[in-house]
């Protein structure tokens, strides 16, 4: 029986489970390039315009309830634990707004509980901050900020179809 299955997902959609991620990957590579070497590519789907592709793995995402006093209310979102992954194909997806953009990503089985307790977060992963290892600066990324109110409506409408 296999534990996940493979799915497209607007990669907006999904949640981070921590508040801040590393500023650059562990092998040193800058997330600028990273960003860059993201390829979009036409894909014949009537959800989605274009598909994202990546020179890393695919993600593994799984549903988790949040609890209803979280900040947005509660419910239940997709959650990745490669928060530093997850903002790069982000950040790729905003580049590429209006279009649509997919990901391929593993969808894991399971009730969430092991992914919950795990789940760091004071904005139910909505956004991230970028933790610069040398001087600790952080910066903040929101998709939400990136793509303005009207793009955020349409995210959320996204976020709950999946």
């Amino acid at each position: 029986m296999p534990i996940y299955e493979q799915k497209l997902v607007f990669p907006l959609a999904l949640r981070f489970p921590q508040d801040h991620v590393r500023s650059t990957f562990q092998s040193q590579d800058e997330l600028e390039a990273a960003i860059a070497k993201i390829e979009a590519e036409p894909v014949d789907c009537a959800d989605y315009d274009v598909l994202l592709k990546a020179d890393f793995p695919a993600i593994e995402v799984q549903r988790v309830r949040v609890p209803e006093d979280a900040d947005d209310g509660g419910g239940e979102f997709w959650f990745s634990m490669a928060g530093l992954l997850l903002y790069c194909l982000q950040r790729a997806a905003v580049n590429l707004w209006p279009k649509r953009a997919a990901v391929a990503v593993e969808a894991l089985f399971g009730d969430g509980g092991d992914l919950l307790r795990k789940i760091d977060s004071s904005t139910s992963g909505v956004c991230v901050g970028l933790l610069c290892p040398w001087d600790g600066h952080r910066e903040v990324w929101s998709w939400r900020q990136a793509v303005g109110p009207t793009g955020h409506r349409r995210c959320r409408a996204e976020e709950a179809s999946l």
